[in-house]
């Protein structure tokens, strides 16, 4: 059977990482998830674990998201290294927006006393999620990858008033320091028509007193 699976990282693991050769370094492309990562560097290399019969390949990652090294254990010796971290790469992203969705929407306290409940607070999870991945792809700014919550703080957390009309909504939001983001990201300047909201034109407006 077939497995891959994380290695603590040991005093003596950590020292050995430390002193490897820069030439045991080489950088690969992760091909499934690449857009979430800098190329990250890896030393793939063969050892021997107690309790265990068969030697092991064991793959060293720089540049997972994590300051310190990720290191995996598999026993699938022929495999590209770059399916198996990408495999692993693909796992944590999943692991991280539910830890996102925990922590900025409070999924671990949805409401089980009515079923229609449960399924309506995922779908709103859900979709909010998506949008504020939306607007980090917007703003950019190094936001693409930046957490939920750490978006709402800095570029979305505005008060303001919203006016509703025949013909548009118009957000009026108090600027803050933070409002570059935003104009940065034209939306001062946006004009969007909305087909599910009665294609009301949707407008921001940014002022020191809305």
């Amino acid at each position: 059977m077939d497995f891959i699976t994380l290695r603590r990282r040991h005093a003596s693991l950590v020292k050995h990482i430390e002193i490897l050769d820069k030439s045991a370094w080489k950088q690969i492309l992760l091909p499934n998830v690449g857009h979430a990562y800098h190329p990250p560097r890896i030393a793939d290399e063969t050892v021997k674990l107690r309790g265990h019969p068969q030697p092991l390949r064991q793959i060293i990652a720089k540049g997972l998201g994590d300051d310190k090294p990720t290191v995996l254990i598999t026993n699938q010796m022929k495999r590209p290294p770059a399916q198996l971290v990408d495999r692993y790469a693909r796992h944590m992203i999943i692991e991280n927006v539910i830890s996102d969705a925990m922590d900025s929407f409070r999924m671990d306290a949805l409401s089980y006393a009515v079923p229609m409940r449960i399924n309506a607070d995922v779908h709103l999870t859900v979709m909010a999620s998506v949008l504020y991945r939306l607007v980090g792809a917007r703003i950019g700014q190094g936001n693409e990858r930046a957490e939920s919550h750490t978006i709402y703080r800095d570029p979305v957390r505005h008060s303001g008033k919203v006016t509703i009309t025949e013909d548009e909504i118009l957000a009026q939001l108090r600027a803050r320091s933070s409002a570059h983001y935003l104009m940065s990201a034209g939306y001062p300047t946006l004009r969007e028509r909305i087909p599910w909201l009665g294609n009301k034109t949707l407008r921001v407006q940014l002022s020191r007193r809305p």
